[in-house]
This record gives C-alpha cells, sequence and structure tokens, in this order.
C-alpha cells in the first residue's frame, strides 16, 4: 500500500487573498477620485449639451413657425427652463410651458448636484426668439450651471446664436470662457 504524502490543495492560501485584496484596495483608492470626477465632469457636461440644444430648438422653432417663442428660467438649487410659444410660462408649474402643445422643459430633477448660479439674460431671466429670424434682440446673456468643482456656461448672443464654455478646469473639449 501506497501513502500519498501531500495532499491535493483546495481553495486559496491566506496570503494569495491578502495580496489579491491589497492590490484591489490601492487600485480603488487610486481610481475612485478619477471615477468620481469623470461622473461629476460627464453631469455638468451633459446639462450644459442639453440646454445648448434646448435653446437651439427654440430658435428654430420660433424660425419654423412663424411666431415668438418665450423661454423662462428659474435661477437656483432649484432651476428650471421653459419654452413656450404662448407667451410668458413658469417652468416650475406643469404644462405650462407648451410649444406646439407638447411640454418643453428642462429642471435640476435630472442633474443632481448641479446649480444654476448665474443668469443674465437681458436682466429679467427670460429670452424671446422672434418669429421671423430666430434673434433674441435685447435678451442676449449666459447661464451658469455649476457642480462643486467644475462650471460650465452657456451663452446667447443677440442673433440667438448659443456657444458653450468652460468657466473652471478642462471639461471635454470646450475652451475656457
Amino acid at each position: 500500500m501506497i501513502i500519498n504524502k501531500y495532499k491535493s490543495q483546495q481553495g486559496l492560501s491566506l496570503v494569495s487573498v491578502l495580496i489579491a485584496s491589497s492590490i484591489s484596495l490601492i487600485l480603488g483608492a487610486i481610481g475612485g477620485p478619477a471615477l468620481v470626477g469623470s461622473m461629476e465632469q460627464a453631469r455638468i457636461k451633459g446639462v450644459s449639451e442639453e440646454v445648448y440644444f434646448f435653446v437651439r430648438e427654440a430658435r428654430s422653432q420660433a424660425i419654423a413657425s412663424s411666431t415668438n417663442i418665450d423661454m423662462d428660467v428659474k435661477v437656483g438649487i432649484y432651476w428650471c427652463l421653459g419654452l413656450s410659444d404662448q407667451g410668458n410660462c413658469d417652468c416650475n408649474t406643469a404644462n405650462s410651458c407648451k410649444v406646439n402643445d407638447l411640454e418643453k422643459t428642462i429642471s435640476y430633477t435630472d442633474y443632481p448636484s448641479i446649480v444654476l448660479t448665474d443668469v443674465d439674460l437681458g436682466g429679467d431671466f427670460k429670452a424671446q426668439f422672434d418669429g421671423e429670424r430666430g434673434l433674441a434682440l435685447n435678451d442676449s446673456g449666459s447661464m451658469k450651471f455649476s457642480s462643486p468643482t467644475l462650471a460650465m456656461r452657456v451663452s446667447l448672443n443677440s442673433l440667438g446664436r448659443t456657444q458653450l464654455c468652460s468657466e473652471n478646469g478642462q471639461i471635454g473639449s470646450y475652451q475656457s470662457c
């Protein structure tokens, strides 16, 4: 009868488990902040781009329908933007901001931790695109969206054209303001 001195090993040794867990902890410590930073950058970029296209849609809709389109802006933590082809609207009120009977609003609920901190649109937090040429006469200005460490600005000139820029820190390929 032959006796096997070496029994087959099953499972992992304590040393191999410790090595694997320490490597994963080190990678987590290095990669965690980068992941949080990239998520914040994606949020601020996302809201800025959505507002950029929202303003462009307002201008296009004004020209296409030959109707003035009003944009209402509310500032702060509970910010919102709304479009209306029926005159002034309140973007905090459901079904108040409609274009062609479709509600047109953007709000803070879709972008947690993003704040609309600075609005300068003709002094009244509103802009109007004329139905003839899509101009935003007397309503040019900008809106600044901020996260804890980043900020982007959406600018509107009197011709109704929009532009995006980064307030602090490089965000994607956007130029500094």
